[in-house]
C-alpha cells in the first residue's frame, strides 16, 4: 500500500478535485467515441466511489509540520502550486489535506487499473489501459488528481500514532477544517 497526500489550495476541496477529474474523464471518453452507459451509476458517482475506496483522513492531519516534511510532489504533479509545498508562516495558514491510499505498486499502476475499470463500466471492457482510450483516461486522471497529489510518509511517524479516522469529505471542505 502506498500513501499519498491530497493537498488543497485555497478554494478547493475534494468536490473540486472530483469535478475536475469527472470533466477530464468525460472529455477523454467523448474524444474516444465512448458513451457512458445508462446502466449503473452516472460517471460522477462512479468516480466518487473510486475516490471513496482510496480516501482517508485523520483527526491529526494538518496538525504537525511532519506532514510537510515527509511529503514530496509526485510525477503526476511536476509543477506543484507553491502554496501547497509547506506551512505558510506569513499567513500562519496550513494546507488542508487528506490521504489517498493505493494498493498498486505506484500511482501509474492505479491510473491504468482505474482506466480499465472505467472502460469496463462504459461497456468497453475489450479495451485496455494501453489502448488509445486507456492512455487518454490515465492522462485524464493525471489532470484531475495530479495538481494536488504528493507522496507521503507522515502517517508512518510517531506524530500520528493514535490518530482517529474522520470523514475526508468533511475534513477538507473549502471553508476549512470540519
Amino acid at each position: 500500500m502506498i500513501t499519498y497526500q491530497l493537498r488543497f489550495p485555497a478554494g478547493e476541496d475534494l468536490g473540486t478535485v472530483l469535478d475536475r477529474t469527472c470533466r477530464e474523464v468525460g472529455r477523454a471518453l467523448q474524444d474516444a467515441g465512448i458513451a457512458w452507459g445508462t446502466q449503473g451509476p452516472g460517471l460522477e458517482e462512479f468516480l466518487k466511489q473510486v475516490f471513496d475506496r482510496h480516501l482517508v483522513a485523520y483527526d491529526t492531519c494538518d496538525t504537525s509540520l511532519i506532514c510537510d516534511e515527509t511529503s514530496t510532489p509526485t510525477e503526476w504533479n511536476p509543477d506543484p502550486d507553491p502554496s501547497l509545498l509547506t506551512y505558510q508562516p506569513k499567513t500562519r495558514a496550513r494546507v488542508r489535506r487528506c490521504h489517498f491510499r493505493v494498493p498498486q505498486k505506484d500511482i501509474d499502476a492505479f491510473g491504468q487499473e482505474t482506466a480499465e475499470a472505467i472502460l469496463a463500466a462504459a461497456g468497453r471492457g475489450d479495451l485496455k489501459a494501453d489502448s488509445r482510450a486507456g492512455r487518454a483516461l490515465v492522462e485524464a486522471w493525471k489532470k484531475g488528481l495530479g495538481p494536488v497529489l504528493f507522496l507521503s510518509y507522515c502517517r508512518e511517524t510517531e506524530a500520528h500514532s493514535g490518530a482517529r479516522e474522520v470523514d475526508p469529505w468533511k475534513a477538507v471542505r473549502a471553508g476549512g477544517r470540519a
